[in-house]
């Protein structure tokens, strides 16, 4: 165990950060109705 170095391709980060902005989507979807239009959410 020499290298605590991970490196992770950049193609992967991306697809990471789209997949979790996807799930922030469907989340906002979700909650929408319960907090109202006063309250968006960004990113």
């Amino acid at each position: 165990m020499g290298d605590t170095n991970i490196e992770i391709p950049a193609f992967d980060l991306t697809v990471l950060h789209d997949y979790g902005r996807l799930k922030l989507q469907a989340a906002e979807q979700e909650l929408r109705p319960q907090f109202g239009e006063s309250k968006p959410f960004r990113i």
